[in-house]
């Protein structure tokens, strides 16, 4: 007969040096919550591939960890990430990923140009108080790009990218993975993650 799981981790927990993590860390929400606002939330993070944006207009989102972010290649060829959300009313403003002239709030039709600037509201006469335009803008996400993949990072002054890779992107050089393409894309959910999975 074959060992019981119990024995196997009872008699795993006697080995020196070893540890056994209990499973509830990989299902228990409070726990999950800590690690994101913990780790993740203050980390560089893969969102894609760079060349997902190439050309001005080019946009893909990313929804995780309860954010949604939108990151695009400007006018002016600049890389940005923006959180997905109106200014006015808290909308979502893109899904999926395509190429885009301007975002269009799908809601009250808030305009804004690709560098996240607010570009026009109608009817903005109809406010109580005029609105404060340069104010109004899309709120930034930090985003660099190395290896061939765009990264973002959601806390507010984080540590460059390059020094959080601490050589690993020197490393890795040789490998050309910028140049790679992958054979198939597929985009999928799961419970765990909602995001571009590269096959």
């Amino acid at each position: 007969m074959s060992e019981g799981l119990d024995k196997k981790i009872h008699r795993l927990k006697g080995v020196r040096n070893s540890r056994v993590i209990d499973a509830s860390r990989y299902n228990d929400p409070e726990f999950q919550e800590r690690e994101i606002e913990g780790i993740f939330q203050r980390s560089w993070l893969v969102a894609g591939p760079a060349r997902w944006l190439q050309k001005a207009g080019d946009y893909f989102c990313l929804n995780e960890m309860g954010e949604s972010i939108v990151l695009l290649c400007d006018q002016d060829g600049v890389l940005r990430a923006f959180h997905n959300i109106c200014r006015h009313r808290g909308t979502r403003l893109l899904d999926g990923r395509g190429n885009i002239g301007a975002i269009r709030c799908p809601y009250h039709d808030w305009k804004y140009s690709l560098d996240g600037r607010l570009r026009h509201i109608p009817g903005a006469k109809g406010f109580a108080e005029p609105i404060d335009k340069p104010q109004m803008g899309l709120l930034p996400v930090n985003v660099d790009t190395a290896l061939g993949f765009v990264w973002i990072n959601l806390s507010e002054n984080p540590p460059a990218l390059r020094s959080t890779l601490a050589g690993l992107d020197q490393e890795l050089a040789h490998y050309n993975l910028e140049e790679m393409v992958p054979i198939q894309e597929k985009v999928w959910t799961d419970p765990w993650f909602t995001g571009p999975l590269l096959a």
